[in-house]
């Protein structure tokens, strides 16, 4: 937190010599973002992407996305993530633990916005694990388990759906050994 919080002089200073330069605002807006400062996070984050000299959109959009989750605003979060994701899944960097788990499951929109994530990006199996985290939080464990199994099939290596998959299993009672399910897939 201190190399952030000694950051941020530096980058007001290069956008007060010049303040068409995105990339001091975006870095500010990621040292704010880890200092806690969400709202003026977002708001360097939106000088950023208004700038037209800015180094990834996506990356802004992806960290963004964090701060916006940070702050509640869950449908402001998962449209800059399909934004970003559009455009360049790599850069669009959204961790997950700002995932499902704080997901509101009366929001039928972020269903419609990860369904329209994976309409663009079909091989992204954490999109398949968060949709079946978000179904789950539904009360829909069938439709749930499809997709974390899917998130299992497509992204083997990823943990995240693996633990939500686990907690799928233990929400709807039906606790199976790994192996047996490696070995039925």
């Amino acid at each position: 937190k201190k190399a952030h919080e000694a950051a941020l002089p530096h980058y007001a200073r290069a956008a007060a010599l010049d303040p068409a330069y995105g990339y001091a605002y975006a870095k500010r807006g990621e040292s704010l973002l880890e200092l806690g400062r969400w709202r003026e996070a977002v708001a360097d984050f939106d000088r950023a992407l208004n700038l037209k000299r800015v180094a990834s959109e996506e990356w802004i959009r992806g960290q963004r996305a964090r701060a916006l989750w940070a702050l509640g605003d869950y449908a402001g979060a998962l449209e800059d993530l399909a934004r970003g994701i559009r455009k360049d899944l790599k850069k669009c960097w959204f961790p997950l633990e700002y995932g499902a788990p704080a997901l509101d499951p009366r929001s039928w929109g972020v269903l419609e916005t990860l369904n329209e994530a994976l309409a663009q990006n079909p091989n992204a199996g954490w999109l398949y694990a968060w949709r079946g985290a978000v179904k789950l939080s539904l009360d829909k464990p069938a439709e749930g388990e499809s997709d974390l199994t899917l998130a299992t099939r497509v992204a083997p290596d990823f943990a995240w759906a693996w633990g939500w998959r686990g907690r799928m299993r233990w929400q709807t009672g039906r606790p199976e050994p790994v192996q047996e399910e490696e070995q039925r897939e």
